[in-house]
Order: structure tokens, then C-alpha cells, then sequence
């Protein structure tokens, strides 16, 4: 199977950079960093997607963290808004607008959906090891995994699309300023162990990451980095092996990727970045 990605949108409002990035019912949720706080919502029309902008919900103070991130649930009909800054989490209903803090111990940053709908959150403690934690639909924490001592700098964890026992295994991305950090970790959900990695020391040749901010994963589990520093998305195996990058700064793409976004019913790899730029990519 060989993936590639053909532009067939790209939306350019704002050149406010993307925090968050998220599809419900064939509508585009944007959360971006600036001062006004609000999820911009637009109507996607796929396969090949026109954006129109439809309206805004307004949130509790973010204080334009570059941290901060958005997901969905189809079950629970919401969106989830981490806030670094106020370390809680925002339950946002999409159709009235209404807001639901949750308050967490710790400062959220990256936020994915498994498939049983329970929200993962990455905690991350700058240059200690961070943690995973698994929100129900209530805002109550049903498992903390404590990441080993390797893994640091975490950004965003997704669920192994192709684990299907109670033994979860969770990717993680993580790495920013450590020289030898700058990977993607296949972790074990209940120790936080990490069973192998891509990645290492910094750099853009193949089994190198610069800071890999984001990650997304399509229905056959091919995991897509967002390889921030090195301005491409990397498309990695379900093994974590390298496949190839379907899209590069100042060719797909206009800016450095930031957050990513798979929708499974289109197919489209949606990719914001830097300069607010969001890419649809046809799969």
C-alpha cells in the first residue's frame, strides 16, 4: 500500500497559528492562538470539501496557549478543549454553545478520542516525564499512566488503532529541546513503558524527527506525524516503520504543521499550521 496526499482545499482566513482541529457531523471545529478565545465552526462539503464559515462559540479565557488542543466525541456529541495555562479541560457543546469545566491536577496539553470515547489527555512536565490520563464522559479520571523516565517533552498520544484488548497499548509523540528525544513511542496503557520508538536525535533523514507536535491515525492504523520543525507530515506503519511524507512546507503545504485531524467518512487528512493555514489532504 503506498499513501499519498492530494491537496483538494486549503482554508486561509486567518494568519492566526492552529491549536486545535477537529470534524463533527461534516462540520470543521478551529481553535486558534489569539486573544479572542472561540472555536470557529465551518461547513465541509466532502469529498471535495468547500469551507464556509458558518459562526463562532466563544470560550473561557485560554490565554492563547500554543498548548493547548481540540478533539471530538461522536458519542457524547461535544468537543474537548485542553487549557494549559488553567490546567482543566473545556466540554464544549457544539449546538448551544454551553461550556463545562473540568479541573485537572495537572496542565493538558494534546487531546484524542479512543474508540470507546473516552478522552486521552497528555500531561506534559516540560523536561520530566509527563503522563496519559483517560477521561470519562463526566470528567473523571479512570486511568493515569505515568510515562517512563525516557519520554520526555510529551505533546499527544492516540490509542494503537489496531490493539483490540484490554492490554491497550497508547503512540506518543514527544521531544522538544533534549537532543535525543524527538520521537514517536509505542507505550505500553497500564505502565507507561515504552516497547520501541522512531525517531531519536533531531534531523529530517528518513527515521528522524524534528519536534513531532501532533499525530493522527486512519482506519488501517498508518499513524501521521506532524513533523513541526522539519515542516512535513511523515507517515509512519502501524509498526512504526517509515512509509513516506505526504506533504511538505512550501509545496502541499503553506506553513509548518501544528495539529492534524483524520476524517474517517472523507477520507481527508486535515493539517493546520503555523500561519493558520489548514491543508485538506485526500488520502
Amino acid at each position: 500500500m503506498v499513501l499519498t496526499g492530494r491537496v483538494v482545499c486549503q482554508l486561509t482566513q486567518s494568519p492566526h497559528r492552529v491549536s486545535g482541529i477537529t470534524v463533527l457531523d461534516s462540520k470543521l471545529y478551529l481553535l486558534r492562538c489569539r486573544d479572542t478565545d472561540q472555536i470557529e465552526i465551518y461547513d465541509t462539503v466532502c469529498l471535495t470539501p468547500r469551507f464556509s464559515h458558518r459562526r463562532c462559540i466563544t470560550l473561557p479565557r485560554l490565554y492563547r496557549d500554543d498548548w493547548n488542543d481540540m478533539t471530538s466525541s461522536e458519542k457524547h456529541r461535544c468537543l474537548y478543549v485542553s487549557n494549559f495555562s488553567m490546567n482543566r479541560i473545556q466540554r464544549v457543546d457544539p449546538e448551544c454553545g454551553s461550556v463545562t469545566l473540568w479541573p485537572l491536577s495537572d496542565a493538558p496539553c494534546g487531546l484524542s478520542v479512543t474508540r470507546t470515547d473516552t478522552l486521552l489527555v497528555t500531561v506534559q512536565d516540560s523536561r520530566n516525564p509527563g503522563k496519559v490520563l483517560e477521561v470519562d464522559g463526566s470528567g473523571n479520571v479512570i486511568r493515569k499512566v505515568d510515562l517512563e523516565s525516557g519520554i520526555l517533552w510529551s505533546w499527544h498520544t492516540i490509542e494503537m488503532a489496531t490493539s483490540c484488548d484490554k492490554s491497550a497499548q497508547y503512540i506518543v509523540s514527544h521531544g522538544y529541546y533534549d537532543q535525543h528525544n524527538h520521537c514517536v513511542s509505542l507505550i505500553g496503557a497500564d505502565d507507561g513503558r515504552k516497547f520501541h520508538s522512531y525517531g531519536g536525535i533531531p534531523g529530517a533523514d528518513t527515521g528522524q524527527l524534528y519536534v513531532p507536535y501532533h499525530l493522527a491515525v486512519d482506519d488501517s492504523g498508518f499513524i501521521f506525524v506532524a513533523d513541526h520543525h522539519n515542516g512535513r507530515v511523515v507517515v509512519l506503519s502501524p509498526a512504526l516503520d517509515f512509509v513516506r511524507c505526504i506533504a511538505m512546507q512550501n509545496d502541499e503545504l503553506r506553513g509548518r504543521p501544528r495539529r492534524l485531524c483524520f476524517d474517517s467518512k472523507s477520507k481527508l487528512l486535515l493539517v493546520g499550521q503555523d500561519d493558520g493555514t489548514v491543508t485538506a489532504l485526500q488520502l
